[in-house]
């Protein structure tokens, strides 16, 4: 019994096992027929390329999005079907537009599809094989937005819009543009307008603007403004940006003397401007212009000149040979060496025709450092003229006051012999008074006495005249000698002041040769620093030679004599655009990064400070190298 409960156990068992098969078996067999995909891949392109598809196709995911530019004028779809497909309708519906489609052929879809262009759109793909279908959903997002319409005016008005340049172009996105207009404006005017409005909002320079209307947009004293255009649609995450660059313009002529001389005006950056029918120049306030005015028989002059308003220059050429005739008047002076001063009217008079030279002029005049050693050497020659003049009238002052303090010893000794002649003269007189009063009083009384004698009263009327007479000659003698007295301390007064004054004028005159010696003594080193400058002009760097080595070139050289240091110049034209590359106290430098393919032109010159001035030698000969 248990045996047959067995067997019934393991048949109940087997038939549901058989069952769970079958039935796994229909359910495998419906899952293979329904899960076969009709469509591959899918492909939506525009003329600006393929449109990116979010997430990226897969045959079993039914729905999407797709980026396209908001101006889109044409779209292009791709069907490629599976084996499964292979024979089914393929249609593509945009709202009611519908397009059939080819297995596996790009097809425009032509202006039907237009309406893609407002975003949020669905594109549906349908695959229809028998009576089933299968069918996949595309959302559009724009990708990018653009402007139909933006035109800049100087007065609000269409008849007012300038060129931008480039000339915009309708529908392509993030554009930058540039528009020059009269200096004189302080405002310009901005429209834009879209392909749809639908949801489109567009802000200038961050103000919103309404679309087809002019907005004002000021630009005061600015010589450049920039504007920003930004355009956006509600609901996404997306701008177009344009830009547009207002330069003001001006007016800038040249008149020329010669007139008809050929006239060059470039910009910053090297590009020559055409002139406009009357001969002037449009150009950008507050930008640095160079002109350059040339005419056969005349020295070419170049100048800069950084625009301010409208401009109108004079440029007068100078003749070359005016430019000669300055030249041979400085090459006609004797050598320093030879040069006196009667030769300093002729060096006057060639510094009168240089000076006369406008600055570019004096430029092209190659002998004006001799020009300057003749200077400086009528300057020494004057300053030791002077010094010698000087030391001339001092000894003569020096003789003077020799003679003079002579003079003035002699006065004082006269002096001294005169004060003690004096002092005897005084003490002879007072004894010569004593003795004629003693005499006086001796003859009163003998003239008193009534008994005297003849004999004894003459003797003494003798004596007393002989008194009288003594002392009258003492007192003359001794009015003489202080008379002459005076007159000697007048002398030793005036010689005095005499020697006084020379000692001053000496001492002044000892001064002055100083000076003009130490002016002879600077011009003496002024004209060594002007020689020694000279020299250095004269002198252009020997041997240069140039290898390559790789993508490197090796410049070298000979010395110009010790002390210098090198400056290396490289062009990729051999007559024009140097530019200094290195500065080298060794007489080799090595220049990297050089492109294979090219060849490159190098030039030395030296240079050395001497009277704290750079000075620089001519340059060397052109040398070339190819980089291979």
């Amino acid at each position: 019994m248990e045996e047959i409960l067995k067997l019934k156990r393991v048949f109940v068992l087997g038939l549901f096992i058989s069952i769970l098969l079958f039935c796994g078996f229909i359910q495998y067999t419906y899952a293979d027929e329904s899960d076969e995909r009709y469509v591959q891949g899918v492909e939506i392109s525009c003329s600006s390329g393929a449109c990116a598809i979010s997430p990226e196709f897969s045959a079993d995911v039914d729905t999407y999005t797709v980026s396209i530019p908001d101006a889109v004028q044409m779209l292009s779809i791709k069907v490629d079907l599976s084996e499964a497909g292979e024979g089914g309708t393929i249609t593509a519906t945009c709202g009611s537009n519908i397009e059939t489609l080819q297995d596996g052929v790009k097809q425009d879809t032509g202006s039907k599809f237009l309406a893609v262009r407002q975003a949020g759109q669905e594109i549906v793909i349908k695959v229809t094989k028998g009576d089933k279908e299968q069918t996949y959903t595309f959302t559009t997002v724009p990708s990018s937005l653009s402007l139909a319409v933006m035109k800049l005016s100087t007065d609000g008005t269409d008849t007012g819009a300038v060129n931008l340049d480039p000339t915009f172009t309708a529908n392509i996105p993030d554009t930058s543009h540039e528009v020059t207009v009269p200096a004189a404006t302080e405002t310009v005017y901005i429209k834009v307008n879209v392909q749809a409005t639908a949801g489109y909002s567009v802000k200038i320079n961050g103000t919103e603007a309404t679309l087809k209307t002019y907005m004002p947009v000021s630009l005061g004293d600015e010589d450049e403004k920039d504007i920003s255009v930004v355009l956006s649609k509600e609901g996404y995450d997306v701008t177009g940006t344009y830009t547009i660059k207002v330069k003001k313009s001006c007016s800038f002529k040249i008149n020329t003397d010669p007139e008809g001389a050929t006239v060059e005006v470039k910009d910053s950056e090297g590009a020559v401007i055409t002139p406009e029918a009357d001969g002037s120049y449009t150009v950008l306030k507050g930008q640095t212009y160079s002109y350059s005015v040339s005419a056969e028989g005349y020295v070419a002059k170049t100048e800069e000149i950084t625009i301010t308003g409208d401009e109108e220059v004079n440029v007068a050429l100078v003749s070359e040979e005016v430019l000669n005739e300055v030249q041979n008047a400085i090459a006609a002076l004797p050598k320093a060496s030879d040069l006196t001063l009667e030769e300093k009217q002729d060096v006057k008079a060639a510094r009168a025709k240089y000076d006369a030279l406008p600055d570019d002029a004096k430029a092209l005049v190659t002998n004006e450092m001799v020009l300057q050693v003749a200077e400086a050497t009528i300057a020494k020659l004057e300053a030791k003229a002077e010094a010698a003049a000087e030391k001339s009238r001092a000894d003569e002052l020096q003789r003077q006051l020799t003679e003079a303090n002579s003079a003035l010893i002699t006065a004082q000794n006269k002096v001294t012999e005169l004060e003690d002649t004096i002092s005897v003269l005084d003490e002879n007189l007072r004894t010569a008074q004593s003795n004629l009063t003693e005499a006086q009083s001796k003859y009163d009384t003998l003239k008193a006495e009534s008994d005297a004698d003849k004999i004894t009263l003459k003797k003494a009327e003798d004596d007393l005249k002989a008194a009288e007479n003594l002392v009258k000659g003492l007192q003359t003698q001794l009015n003489e000698a202080q008379t002459d007295l005076a007159a000697a301390r007048g002398k030793v007064t005036e010689l005095e002041g005499k020697v006084s004054s020379l000692e001053n004028d000496l001492a002044a005159e000892k001064a002055k040769a100083e000076t003009a010696q130490g002016d002879a003594d600077k011009y003496e080193e002024e004209l060594a620093i002007l020689k020694a400058q000279n020299a250095i002009l004269k002198k252009t760097v020997k041997k240069v030679k140039a290898k390559a080595r790789g993508t490197k070139a090796i410049v070298s050289w000979k010395s110009a004599g010790k002390g210098f240091k090198y400056e290396v110049y490289r062009s990729t034209n051999p007559t024009k655009s140097f530019k200094k590359v290195k500065t080298a106290k060794k007489l080799k430098v090595t220049v990297k990064k050089l492109k294979k393919g090219k060849t490159y032109y190098f030039k030395v010159r030296a240079f050395k400070k001497v009277g704290g001035k750079e000075v620089y030698t001519g340059y060397s000969n052109v040398v070339k190298v190819r980089i291979h």
